[in-house]
């Protein structure tokens, strides 16, 4: 399930869309839910059924989310709000720190979407910590780079710059092609628009 999602929340062009991100990220929990199913066979602990039922709950919930953000209307992107803080605290029960931070950043997504970048920012700044303690680094990535984007859009380009350059070696780092371009050609607009053009052309090439 986390593939669609995560493949949502990474950007086409500055952002790195949502719906590619949460892609990425479904894809992963459903290759380990064969894993999972076992283990609870084995184990057969109420405990355990009762924690499936929670994530599938949460789940549930994510989705109708997602369904909601692709609509991108105003108010699907506030009914999507909703569904996400419900997913939130089940995925907060189970314990899913991965989980939480991605929902942290689609909140952040939706609240740029709707031009309240302030906002935004906060759950993209909440989402950093809680990502980087699980280690994820592709996730990482893309809230660098959506934090980014977001200063971008406030003209604080330097500190733009400063966000898109720690979010690209992680890029590098896990392979992900489409998350260097996209932030190759972010650093590139930042230097056109500082008058830049050398340094500009430089990261067009690499973008190419």
């Amino acid at each position: 399930m986390k593939t669609d999602f995560f493949t949502y929340l990474k950007p086409k062009f500055k952002l790195y869309s949502l719906i590619c991100l949460l892609s990425v990220v479904l894809l992963s929990e459903s290759v380990g839910a064969k894993a999972t199913l076992q283990q609870t066979q084995i184990a057969q602990q109420p405990t355990t059924t009762g924690q499936d039922a929670t994530r599938a709950a949460a789940k549930k919930a994510t989705q109708e989310g997602m369904a909601l953000y692709k609509q991108g209307t105003a108010e699907s992107l506030k009914q999507a709000i909703e569904k996400w803080q419900q997913a939130l605290m089940l995925w907060q029960k189970v314990g899913d720190k991965q989980w939480q931070a991605i929902i942290l950043l689609g909140f952040g997504r939706v609240y740029n979407d709707l031009d309240e970048k302030q906002k935004a920012l906060e759950f993209y700044n909440n989402a950093l910590p809680i990502i980087r303690a699980v280690g994820d680094k592709l996730v990482e990535a893309t809230i660098l780079n959506n934090i980014g984007a977001v200063y971008d859009a406030l003209e604080e380009k330097q500190k733009a710059l400063e966000y898109y350059n720690n979010a690209l070696p992680l890029y590098c780092a896990v392979g992900d092609k489409g998350g260097e371009a996209t932030t190759l050609n972010n650093i590139k607009k930042v230097y056109e628009a500082l008058g830049e053009k050398e340094r500009a052309l430089e990261f067009e090439r690499c973008s190419n």
